[in-house]
């Protein structure tokens, strides 16, 4: 029999109640006891106080139901892009070329879906948007493929292939529609159209699809090994190779994954109002601001899907709050420039 005390087992919790380490961690939080913790209530105030203002400017059309409609109809494709570069920047790499790729599929598929068979017989514009998601793969796997065996920075990859699918873009234009700069929304078939335009409880079929990809997202990086693999690789690359990951297949599996989003947000941007060359210029800031505002507010735990949805939300209400209380749009790029340069600061601060 050895001496010493004896060891003492934890209390377990109460029905209804959080056991004893989970009490300590929401006394913490809500003590603001950590950095983390400071930073969420920060960010989470910043955004009360942020509806709060556009409430009092002008509540007679902010807080409505209507607007809502409108400014979740709207989501879907910086949803997309930013749940992809999360994905990316999960293992410790950046994709610049997102949104173009998203711009070389709305072309590929308004292109291929206008010529599918008659306008529209429904199984020839499926296919041609089958077709454009899988272009977004394609490239998305290049992307990939070059960082994990080129040992090239993914920020001179990615800038590089996007200046490719730009190219790409221009060659659809100039070769295969004989040179036609856009195609309206009203001549594109009707299977295509639906994307966005199909409406279910006022809400676009295009957030439904949004939502429920970044829920598969979330679910890949949160609850396999795949997930774990990715955390690991972000984390330490050298530990985990170490520890027996792959790391080239992770961090291309990521560049896919952003890849076919972003050739769904390419889908949804032409379904929504045709194509338009370089549609997608402006997603490329916004999309990192989301990213980079969640990740702030979650800490430790670094980029996710829960956190970039929510800084999605939060430029999402920015930007129609702005619009609502009719300011011009260089005004909201430049405050969202500067959220993404405030997050970045706030992500290294130690209080």
């Amino acid at each position: 029999m050895t001496g010493g005390a004896p060891a003492v087992e934890s209390e377990p919790a109460e029905e209804g109640r959080l056991a004893p380490e989970q009490q300590n961690r929401v006394l913490a939080m809500l003590s603001l006891s950590s950095p983390t913790a400071r930073r969420q209530a920060l960010l989470v105030g910043l955004f009360v106080v942020m509806v709060a203002a556009f409430s009092i400017a002008d509540a007679e059309h902010f807080l409505t139901w209507t607007n809502f409609k409108n400014a979740a109809n709207q989501v879907p494709v910086l949803m997309l892009l930013a749940v992809g570069v999360t994905a990316v920047l999960r293992v410790g790499e950046f994709d610049l070329a997102a949104p173009a790729i998203a711009a070389l599929v709305s072309g590929v598929a308004a292109i291929l879906a206008t010529q599918a068979s008659g306008f529209d017989t429904g199984g020839g514009v499926l296919l041609a948007m089958a077709v454009g998601i899988a272009v977004g793969g394609l490239v998305g796997a290049t992307s990939g493929v070059s960082v994990a065996y080129g040992k090239a920075p993914s920020f001179v990859v990615t800038l590089a292939v996007s200046s490719v699918a730009l190219g790409l873009e221009l060659l659809v234009q100039s070769k295969i529609t004989g040179g036609l700069t856009q195609i309206s929304a009203i001549t594109l078939p009707e299977t295509l159209r639906d994307v966005a335009g199909t409406k279910i409880a006022g809400l676009s079929l295009s957030l439904y699809i949004a939502l429920g990809l970044s829920l598969v997202v979330w679910l890949l990086l949160s609850r396999t090994a795949y997930g774990r693999h990715a955390h690991a690789t972000g984390g330490n690359e050298s530990a985990a190779q170490l520890a027996g990951v792959s790391v080239n297949r992770i961090k291309i599996i990521a560049f896919v994954i952003s890849g076919l989003l972003a050739g769904v947000a390419g889908i949804v941007l032409v379904s929504q109002q045709g194509y338009l060359p370089n549609a997608t210029a402006s997603y490329l800031l916004q999309a990192y601001a989301a990213a980079f505002f969640g990740a702030t507010a979650v800490g430790k735990r670094g980029f996710s899907v829960p956190a970039t949805l929510f800084g999605v939300i939060f430029l999402a209400t920015l930007s129609n709050g702005l619009a609502v209380l009719n300011q011009p749009l260089w005004i909201s790029s430049t405050i969202q420039g500067a959220v993404l340069l405030f997050t970045v600061m706030l992500s290294r601060s130690r209080t």
